[in-house]
């Protein structure tokens, strides 16, 4: 594949890519930090939005779990809400944003997971690193 090519597909708009994510998984700000984990668990992803009202209003991601209990204490996990733990106001992209955005963003602002929303900003995705890896790989073995 030349430059190029792999350039084109990566100014093709979100939208495009996102048959290839797996569900994204939503709760609410009050639900327990211990069924956060399960739901991860359960559904074999690295984060979950936080929503409100149809809105994400966060999110959070297993770096966060990481960083939270070595910072409090496992018993947190028991005793507080994802809430207390989620990233506030996430960087949000629309799906008719180039996918480049999402490169440029997790390089230049060491993201992991970025929130996408469509024209009328309800949730629509969350794309990863792995996401992108997983496109290359796929991209690079045809």
């Amino acid at each position: 594949m030349s430059r190029d090519s792999l350039m084109a597909k990566f100014n093709k708009p979100i939208s495009f890519y996102e048959g290839m994510l797996k569900n994204t998984i939503t709760t609410g700000p009050e639900t327990n930090l211990v069924e956060v984990v399960e739901l991860m668990n359960k559904h074999n992803v690295g984060s979950i939005v936080i929503e409100e009202e149809h809105k994400a209003i966060g999110i959070i991601t297993e770096r966060d779990f990481l960083t939270k209990l070595y910072m409090y204490g496992a018993e947190d996990l028991k005793k507080k809400k994802v809430s207390d733990y989620m990233t506030k106001n996430p960087k949000i992209l629309s799906n008719t944003d180039p996918m480049s955005e999402i490169l440029k963003l997790f390089y230049k602002k060491e993201f992991r997971h970025l929130v996408i929303v469509d024209e009328n900003k309800k949730l629509s995705s969350v794309f990863s690193v792995r996401d992108i890896v997983s496109f290359l790989i796929d991209e690079f073995s045809h």
